[in-house]
């Protein structure tokens, strides 16, 4: 059994979302997330994915203008991809942040990533770009 729940800023269980965000999304890119200035985060909606106290997926959320918030840093642990668990935090996120009226969810997604994002009904709205040394899309969807 699965749990989501907020997680935050600063607390044990964040600790365990910047190791697996530096796992899955910065060391296989040659980077280290410990580099970064992470003190944005205390300012994101941050959610995880536990299986008994392991964390297994994570994703953030950065409020834009206009109720609109950005999803970025979704990660899901290798042992647990492909068992629908980044859809089930996807689809929990969207509704919690449809109780807060969000109007619109905006990510760039890895190009290895849009199939996913495809599949959950977010569209691709910009050319192709690089950021963190990779090919990303900017996608969105209307809540």
């Amino acid at each position: 059994m699965h749990r989501i729940k907020k997680i935050k800023y600063n607390s044990p269980e964040y600790q365990k979302v910047l190791d697996l965000r530096d796992k899955i999304l910065r060391k296989p890119l040659g980077l280290n997330l410990f580099d970064e200035d992470l003190s944005q985060d205390k300012d994101q909606l941050i959610y995880g994915v536990f299986s008994r106290e392991r964390l297994v997926a994570c994703l953030q959320l950065v409020p834009l203008e206009n109720n609109i918030y950005k999803l970025r840093q979704m990660a899901v642990d290798t042992t647990f991809q492909r068992k629908g668990l980044g859809r089930k935090l996807i689809d929990f996120v969207e509704r919690d942040l449809s109780k807060k009226q969000t109007k619109e969810i905006v990510l760039h997604a890895r190009k290895s990533a849009v199939g996913f994002y495809k599949k959950l009904g977010y569209k691709i709205v910009s050319e192709e770009f690089i950021e963190v040394g990779i090919p990303h899309f900017k996608m969105h969807k209307y809540l």
